[in-house]
């Protein structure tokens, strides 16, 4: 099983009077049907195909450009007409069934746009995980977010407080990493397919503009279209999504703190080392939030975090309360998903 689409955004550039001709047909097209098309956070919001997979958004940029930007936002699983909530994409042989689709809504719309002049400025790949209880679920957002390695990515939270419990966000200018409970999110929106039977572990990366850049330097993705470019990421997707975790989430497993004990003092360091080892672990997990970054600065900080890496313990300690006593890291969860069949 290998990571798939979630969702993709294609970009094209327009001018400020494109931008009035689209906004003009997009409220006359909108005219009697409710939350269709309305202005948000500077943008133009356009539900009008958002039943068929596609939503589009548009614009303005201030300063010496005098133009913007129109925006596809793409569920090609829907596009193709797979409505099942939890439906991914696997681009092999009907990438072009998605550009005949946009060519219709593109002939539509009253400026001229060459559906192979969109380019690819947003691709999200996710793998869902079964797992076997809820309480697996509930600790991983917990220990997520716990604990991160960089300051660089900020936290994101939705409007909805019962949402952010089930889900952990955080981004860069470059990635976006959510991890969330699926079924939930289904639940939500009491669709049937949502009957309790089974516990997801949604785990997802977004690449912007910058990251799809960078990923594909690092991976020799060979794409010269978007479509090409979609192909290629969801080749290397397991390696991509690892990478993200790998970027945000601290290495190694998560461990009760009594198991991860065993490890530390079971391992080949001289008993000083193993005492001062778990004595860190303990002090660094007295506190609500595991912070790497400030903890690379202490005396001997860095050391003990390589050490941690160097027995697969993840500095964040899965608490008493929860009854646990391991669970695998994401990277590692996701390799196991990609071993299967």
């Amino acid at each position: 099983m290998q990571p798939q689409i979630h969702t993709f955004t294609l970009a094209y550039p327009i001018s400020s009077y494109e931008h009035y001709l689209l906004k003009k047909q997009f409220f006359k097209m909108a005219e009697g049907l409710p939350k269709c098309c309305y202005e948000n956070s500077g943008r133009t919001i356009f539900n009008y195909w958002a039943s068929s997979g596609v939503v589009l958004s548009m614009e303005m940029f201030s300063g010496e450009y005098n133009g913007g930007m129109i925006y596809f936002k793409i569920n090609p699983s829907t596009l193709i007409g797979d409505y099942s909530p939890r439906a991914l994409y696997a681009p092999v042989e009907d990438v072009s069934i998605i550009s005949d689709k946009l060519k219709k809504i593109l002939s539509v719309i009253p400026i001229n746009i060459c559906v192979d002049a969109l380019s690819l400025s947003r691709i999200d790949i996710c793998i869902d995980c079964e797992v076997d209880k809820q309480k697996v679920l509930d600790t991983y957002v917990k220990i997520l977010k716990k604990g991160t390695r960089s300051s660089s990515w900020e936290p994101k939270y939705f409007d909805d407080e019962c949402d952010n419990a089930h889900s952990f966000r955080r981004s860069s200018k470059r990635y976006q990493l959510t991890v969330y409970d699926k079924m939930y999110e289904i639940s939500r929106r009491k669709n049937p397919e949502c009957d309790g039977k089974y516990k997801i572990l949604r785990i997802e990366a977004a690449l912007m503009s910058k990251g799809i850049y960078h990923m594909s330097c690092k991976y020799s993705l060979c794409g010269n279209t978007w479509e090409e470019t979609i192909c290629e990421i969801f080749k290397a997707g397991a390696d991509i999504l690892c990478d993200v975790i790998n970027k945000i989430i601290p290495p190694g497993n998560y461990y009760s703190m009594s198991e991860a004990r065993d490890l530390i003092m079971n391992s080949g360091y001289s008993q000083n080392k193993k005492e001062a080892l778990f004595e860190f672990l303990k002090e660094i997990n007295r506190k609500s939030e595991v912070n790497l970054f400030e903890i690379r600065k202490v005396k001997n900080g860095k050391k003990r975090l390589l050490q941690l890496s160097a027995l697969g313990v993840n500095p964040v300690a899965i608490t008493a309360r929860e009854r646990m006593k391991f669970l695998p890291g994401l990277d590692t969860l996701v390799k196991a998903m990609c071993s299967m069949p």
